[in-house]
């Protein structure tokens, strides 16, 4: 969280503070937006962000989670307390941030080809926790929310870490799942390749239903599976 931001801030940060708890929707948006790249008055506010990146408009959602990953090791140890909340939401949003501190990913992922590139070779900027998140997304694979399971399967994916306990949870998004889950059940399934086989059925009886025309994440979907089972051989 040691950058050059910390030497400077907005001349108008004290206000956007406190536009930060108004009820002034548009005020809380633009807010938010400018004071994302200033760690170092974000993050006394970890909590107000927190709340905005789980329960505000989706506008508002995406720039509060760029603020708290904008964060990095700083923000982990909020995020592990986040992922033992009450609130299913609070949880899978936890393990979601968790997954983005310190922006650190693989390849960018290519919708036309649908083929999930290799993984970074370097985890998130978890700091010393590295084996504390580890540990926490591992038992959250067994969590009561399935949307929760799922952003912990994809965390564990992403580091390459348990992969063979993550795949019961993309076989069952693909029947249960949403459409954008379903989605990216079958971009992982595929980048697992051949030790995916257990799922090839579950992948194949999916690619053989025809696709929802109106839900362009339901058509990304279908096209991922059939990649996946070319991956998988």
């Amino acid at each position: 969280m040691t950058d050059d931001s910390e030497n400077r801030q907005p001349p108008d940060a004290e206000l956007l503070l406190r536009q930060l708890h108004g009820e002034d929707q548009h005020l809380r948006s633009i807010s938010v937006f400018k004071l994302r790249q200033f760690p170092h008055l974000t993050f006394p506010e970890i909590t107000r962000f927190f709340e905005l990146a789980v329960k505000d408009t989706v506008a508002v959602r995406d720039v509060a989670r760029v603020a708290i990953e904008n964060m990095g090791a700083a923000a982990v140890p909020f995020l592990l307390g986040q992922c033992h909340a009450n609130d299913a939401a609070c949880r899978g949003q936890a393990i979601q941030l968790l997954a983005q501190v310190g922006h650190c990913g693989g390849e960018p992922h290519k919708f036309a080809t649908q083929f999930l590139g290799q993984r970074n070779d370097l985890p998130p900027d978890w700091g010393d926790y590295a084996e504390t998140v580890l540990h926490t997304v591992a038992g959250a694979l067994a969590d009561a929310d399935f949307a929760v399971r799922f952003a912990a399967a994809s965390l564990l994916e992403d580091c390459n870490h348990l992969v063979e306990q993550t795949m019961p949870i993309f076989i069952e998004a693909l029947s249960e799942g949403t459409s954008w889950q379903k989605n990216w059940a079958a971009l992982r399934l595929g980048r697992l390749g051949p030790i995916a086989r257990p799922a090839c059925k579950s992948l194949a009886d999916f690619a053989a239903d025809p696709a929802d025309a109106q839900d362009v994440w339901d058509k990304y979907a279908h096209q991922a599976a059939r990649v996946a089972l070319d991956r998988i051989g």
